[in-house]
């Protein structure tokens, strides 16, 4: 993670491996620091970074896909 973003509260490395999300907020990558935001600057974007992530749904997600999906949303509710 960078600068002091706590890592999310469970790690579902398997859907990290087939999603697209943000673990740094924009505001805080690498690519704007020339915009001198802060931790703080934008703390609701900074809550999303920290609870919010994308399920991958697209409709090449071939069916062993789908499945680990399924697997680890109904272990992390079990």
């Amino acid at each position: 993670m960078g600068r002091g973003i706590p890592p999310r509260p469970i790690c579902l490395n398997e859907l990290n491996r087939l999603s697209c999300w943000f673990p740094v907020p924009l505001h805080l990558q690498q690519a704007l620091q020339s915009l001198s935001y802060k931790e703080g600057s934008f703390p609701e974007a900074e809550c999303a970074a920290r609870e919010v992530m994308a399920l991958p749904i697209f409709p090449e997600l071939r069916e062993d896909e789908q499945q680990t999906v399924v697997s680890v949303i109904a272990e992390f509710l079990s």
